[in-house]
C-alpha cells in the first residue's frame, strides 16, 4: 500500500472517529434539551395544579361563582397541558381530575338544594342530608386535591432525576467516547508511523552500510525481493537502491580492473621510457668519452679546446636523461638538484681552476618540462663553464653564486654570478668571437622564449628569465 493511501485512510479513520464523538455529544445534547424541556413542563404543571388546589380552596371557603369559573378554566387549561406535553403526569391525574371534575358538580347540586331548602324552609332531616353529602363531596374533593398535587410532585421529581441521570450518563459516555477515541487515533497514527519508519529506517540503516563500503550488503524490507513491490513505494525504493547498489559495484570493479590494466600499462611505459633514457645517456656518455678521446690526440690546443666544450655540451645533456630516469617523474625534473649534480661535474672537470672556487647554490623548488630542461642545461652549463675559465685565473680565489627564483605564473629566473675579474673592458655580446656565449643568448631567445641580462657586479652577473 502506498504512503498515500496509508496517510489518507489514517486520516478519514480519525474524521470518521471524530463524527461519531460528535454524533454522540448531539445526541446527549438533544435528549438533555427534550429532558430540560420535560421538566420545564412538570414545573409548570406542578404551578399550575397548585393554583387549581388554591382556587379549589378558595370556592370551598367563599363558594364565589368567580372562584368556580376560575376553577373550570384552570381545570380545562391543565387537562389540555398534560394531554398535549406530559401523556404519563395525564394518564396518571385524569381520573382525578374528571373525579374532581364530577365532585364540583355534585357539589354545585347539593349547594343549590341547599339554598332551596333554607329559602322554602325545609326539614331538618333533609337539611342534615344535604350538609351531610356536602361534607362528603368536599372531603373528596380534597382526596382528589391531594391525589393530583402528589402525582404532579412525583412527575415534576421524576422528571429532575432523569435530567440527572441523563446529564451524568451524557458525561460519562462522552468522557469514554473521547478516551476511546483518543486510543484509536493514537493506535491508528502509531501504526501508520511505524509501517512508514520502519522500512525508512531499515533503508537509512543499509545506506549508511554501503556508504561504510560494506557493497555486499542488500536492503531487505521483510518480504520476499523476488516479489513485485508496486504499490509500495519504500519497497520500490528498497529494491531501486539494490539494483544501483549492484549497478554501482559493477562499475567499481569495472574501474578497479581498468584502473589495474592501466597501471599495468603505465609501469611498462615507465620501464619502457627509463629505458630509453637510460640508453641515451648511455650513448652520450659514449659520445662525451668519444670526444675526450678524441680532444686528447689533437695536437692544437684551440682545436682541443672546441673539443672539450662540444664533450661538456654532450654530458650536461646526458645529466638531463639520467636524472629522468633516475625519477620517478618522466616529463619534468627538478631544476635545482640538476644544477647541483651539473656543477658538481664542472668543476671536476675544471678542477685546475675551480679548486679555489667555492659554489653558492640556492634554488627554489621549480621543476622544468622536458622540452625546456634541454636548452636551460646547454645555457647553465656554458655560464657555469665560463666563469670557471676566466673569472678566476692563476689561483684566485672566490665564489660563484647560482641562484634559482621562482618568479610565479610559471616564470622562474636564473642569476649566475661570480666575484671573478669581470668583463673585459670594452666587452660587448654581439661582438665577442667565442662560440658558447653567442649560443647561450640564441638558445634562450629562441628556445626558452625569455631574455638574458648582463651586469657587472664585482665580477660578471647573467641573469635568465624564462617560462618552464
Amino acid at each position: 500500500m502506498k504512503i498515500r493511501t496509508r496517510l489518507y485512510l489514517n486520516a478519514l479513520t480519525t474524521m470518521a472517529l471524530i463524527g461519531c464523538l460528535v454524533v454522540v455529544v448531539l445526541y446527549f445534547s438533544r435528549r438533555m434539551q427534550e429532558e430540560v424541556h420535560k421538566t420545564q413542563v412538570a414545573n409548570q404543571l406542578d404551578r399550575k395544579i397548585a393554583e387549581l388546589v388554591l382556587v379549589t380552596d378558595e370556592y370551598l371557603a367563599y363558594q364565589y361563582l368567580r372562584s368556580y369559573q376560575q376553577w373550570l378554566l384552570k381545570h380545562e387549561e391543565i387537562m389540555r397541558v398534560t394531554g398535549s406535553e406530559a401523556p404519563d403526569l395525564y394518564v396518571s391525574i385524569q381520573p382525578n381530575l374528571e373525579s374532581l371534575h364530577r365532585s364540583f358538580l355534585a357539589l354545585g347540586a347539593v349547594l343549590d338544594q341547599k339554598r332551596k331548602l333554607i329559602a322554602h324552609g325545609g326539614r331538618k332531616s333533609e337539611m342534615a342530608n344535604a350538609l351531610l353529602l356536602e361534607e362528603r363531596i368536599i372531603g373528596r374533593i380534597r382526596l382528589d386535591c391531594n391525589r393530583i398535587l402528589s402525582n404532579a410532585f412525583d412527575f415534576s421529581e421524576t422528571a429532575m432525576g432523569r435530567m440527572e441521570a441523563l446529564h451524568h450518563q451524557s458525561n460519562i459516555t462522552v468522557i469514554i467516547s473521547a478516551l476511546v477515541l483518543f486510543v484509536l487515533i493514537a493506535a491508528a497514527s502509531y501504526a501508520t508511523i511505524r509501517k512508514i519508519t520502519r522500512p525508512l529506517k531499515t533503508v537509512v540503516e543499509g545506506a549508511n552500510r554501503i556508504k561504510k563500503g560494506d557493497m555486499d550488503h542488500r536492503i531487505m524490507l521483510g518480504e520476499s525481493q523476488n516479489k513485485s513491490a508496486s504499490g509500495n513505494e519504500m519497497f520500490e525504493l528498497a529494491l531501486s537502491f539494490n539494483a544501483m547498489t549492484e549497478n554501482l559495484v559493477h562499475t567499481i570493479r569495472t574501474l578497479r580492473e581498468m584502473e589495474q590494466q592501466l597501471r599495468a600499462n603505465l609501469a611498462e611505459k615507465v620501464v619502457l621510457l627509463q629505458e630509453i633514457h637510460h640508453r641515451v645517456k648511455n650513448n652520450m656518455q659514449v659520445i662525451s668519452s668519444l670526444l675526450q678521446l678524441q680532444g686528447n690526440r689533437i695536437q692544437d690546443p684551440e682545436a682541443r679546446k672546441v673539443f672539450k666544450e662540444a664533450r661538456d655540451r654532450v654530458k650536461a645533456m646526458a645529466l638531463i636523461h639520467e636524472a629522468l630516469y633516475q625519477s620517478t617523474d618522466m616529463a619534468k625534473i627538478d631544476l635545482g638538484n640538476y644544477l647541483d649534480r651539473l656543477a658538481g661535474y664542472l668543476f671536476r672537470v675544471h678542477r685546475s681552476t675551480a679548486q679555489q672556487v667555492q659554489l653558492k647554490l640556492n634554488a627554489d623548488t621549480v621543476f622544468v618540462s622536458l622540452d625546456r630542461a634541454v636548452p636551460c642545461a646547454l645555457v647553465m652549463s656554458e655560464l657555469i663553464s665560463n666563469a670557471l675559465k676566466h673569472a678566476f685565473h692563476a689561483g684566485r680565489q672566490g665564489d660563484l653564486n647560482v641562484r634559482v627564483t621562482d618568479l610565479g605564473h610559471g616564470n622562474i629566473r636564473v642569476r649566475v654570478a661570480d666575484n671573478g675579474v669581470g668583463f673585459p673592458e670594452g666587452f660587448d655580446l654581439n661582438r665577442t668571437e667565442g662560440l658558447g656565449l653567442q649560443l647561450v643568448a640564441d638558445i634562450v631567445e629562441e628556445q626558452l622564449d625569455g631574455h638574458m641580462e648582463i651586469s657587472s657586479d664585482g665580477g660578471a652577473v647573467f641573469t635568465v628569465t624564462f617560462k618552464i
